[in-house]
């Protein structure tokens, strides 16, 4: 079955963040989460964030649809996901207690990738122009 351009390309780069969070957790879980502050610094502040910028300012200017801003909340979630799954989970699982999420990085989350896709259609938008 064939579908459009489009839609196919917004999947594959969500699909391409939701495997950058996967390779994450599981190697969270395999056990380069034991230096918590390494595995933070790395897998939390550089890499997801970096990959959330990188992956949404491609999309947008493969994309090149504003409505591509409705999926920003979704890359947040991946990285809001990413601290849920790995230490806020071992940490319910050591202490036999429930934790929300952290709201605050689906905030973030969605503003990285927000930011990044406005910039990669302004300046793809400029280069058409110009």
């Amino acid at each position: 079955m064939k579908g459009d351009g489009i839609t196919h390309s917004r999947w594959f780069y969500l699909i391409l963040q939701i495997v950058v969070l996967a390779v994450l957790v599981l190697a969270f879980w395999a056990g380069y989460g034991n230096d918590a502050i390494g595995f933070s610094v790395i897998a939390i502040y550089f890499v997801m964030p970096v990959s959330i910028f990188v992956i949404s300012y491609l999309m947008a200017g493969t994309v090149r649809d504003p409505r591509m801003l409705l999926l920003s909340p979704l890359y947040g979630l991946c990285f809001m996901l990413l601290e849920y799954l790995t230490f806020s989970m071992a940490n319910m699982l050591s202490f036999s207690r429930f934790n929300f999420p952290d709201i605050m990085l689906l905030i973030a989350g969605t503003l990285i990738s927000a930011a990044a896709m406005l910039i990669s259609y302004f300046t793809k938008k400029k280069e058409i122009k110009g």
